[in-house]
């Protein structure tokens, strides 16, 4: 996991990506998807549900043919999850609302 700082310029492009939100499930995004999508759609949507903090949001916010992004919000970081990375950006409760209520 790369843990970035939300009041980074990096952070704040990861935050970006994170605010499209394409749908929850592959089906929401793929008319149809492999059996390797579906599995690493399963271990993060796990990860999310499994959480022993509270967690918000979990939506896939980008797709291609080839993978796809995933993302979530605790009460002070949002994860993004792409094909090649796991990035935690550190974030204030105050910036995590906000996002909430916009996605």
């Amino acid at each position: 996991m790369i843990t970035v700082k939300g009041t980074t310029k990096r952070g704040n492009q990861l935050l970006a990506r994170a605010m499209v939100n394409e749908g929850t499930y592959l089906s929401d995004v793929y008319g149809s998807f492999s059996d390797a999508k579906y599995k690493a759609w399963k271990i993060w949507f796990n990860n999310f549900n499994n959480s022993n903090e509270p967690v918000y949001a979990f939506h896939i916010c980008s797709h291609t043919t080839f993978g796809f992004s995933v993302a979530w919000f605790t009460n002070t970081n949002m994860h993004l999850v792409t094909p090649q990375n796991h990035y935690c950006v550190i974030l204030t409760e105050d910036i995590v609302n906000k996002c909430l209520l916009t996605l």
